[in-house]
Parts: structure tokens; C-alpha cells; sequence
């Protein structure tokens, strides 16, 4: 499944879904909720990792800015490279890459997903998608953050 499809179908009804949650925490003094979602995503098959990372910085990421723009306050991809295992061996990594994007707020998010839900937009994404990812490895997870102070 294309990350879009799950952005279209099931996180509007996360939002819904978690909006108990966003509300219990703005009661307790917080003036504003930050929504992010965090995506790993493997390469397609038989591409280099130079390539995919070449092909996503120099075209994947403008066609995400694109539809991005004005509804997210940031958006940015964190590549992965792998460390020997326990075993000390050097495997090829379950993902590629992950996907933070940011939300000011849920408004934002609802606005973004139906953006992208649009057909035309949905095509040209999943039409980019299908030459970098492994479509069926893509997950797309709504994050809660909790932070350790070590200033303290």
C-alpha cells in the first residue's frame, strides 16, 4: 500500500481517532498540539542506495514539498545506515529511509491528507512512489514524543 492511500484512508481517522488524546493534552496548559507522522520506507528493489537517495533528494522531495507547502511546518528524511548486528554481521537494512513530517495542528493535517487525496495529486505521487519504494513495506505511524531533560 502507497503511503498516500494510508494518508487519505487511515490517518484523517487517526486524527479522529486520537483527538480524545490531543484534547486531554491541551487541557493541561498546552496551547498547541504538533502532529507528527513518521514513515520508514525501503527502496525498490534493485536500486543502489546511492540512487535511491540521489532519486528522492533530487525528485521525490520537490514533489512532496509541492503538495506539502502550507500545511506542514517541517519535512525532512532521515537515511539509514546500518551497523553490524549482535552478530556482528552487515545486513541489508529493513528501511531506507524515514519520514518525518511535522503539523502545526490537526486542522492542518486533515486540510494536507485531503489535499493529497485529490486525484491528481494522488496520481503523481504514486506514480513517483512506484520508481523509489517498496510499496509494500511502507507504514506510516502517528508519533507521541517524550523527551529526557539532561540538563538537570
Amino acid at each position: 500500500m502507497a503511503a498516500l492511500d494510508q494518508i487519505q484512508g487511515g490517518l484523517i481517522s487517526c486524527v479522529r481517532a486520537s483527538g480524545a488524546l490531543h484534547s486531554a493534552y491541551n487541557s493541561k496548559c498546552v496551547e498547541k498540539v504538533m502532529i507528527k507522522l513518521v514513515s520508514p520506507m525501503k527502496r525498490t528493489p534493485g536500486m543502489s542506495v546511492e540512487a535511491f537517495r540521489r532519486y528522492y533528494e533530487s525528485r521525490h522531495r520537490l514533489i512532496g514539498e509541492k503538495y506539502l507547502k502550507g500545511y506542514v511546518s517541517r519535512y525532512f528524511r532521515q537515511f539509514l545506515d546500518p551497523l553490524p548486528d549482535r552478530d556482528g554481521v552487515l545486513r541489508d537494512p529493513e528501511y531506507d529511509v524515514i519520514l518525518h513530517i511535522w503539523y502545526p495542528d490537526q486542522a492542518s493535517f486533515v486540510a494536507c491528507g485531503k489535499r493529497l487525496a485529490e486525484p491528481a495529486v494522488a496520481a503523481e505521487i504514486r506514480e513517483d512512489e512506484k520508481k523509489l519504494f517498496d510499496t509494500r513495506y511502507m507504514r506510516s505511524y502517528l508519533v507521541e514524543e517524550h523527551e529526557s531533560d539532561f540538563n538537570s
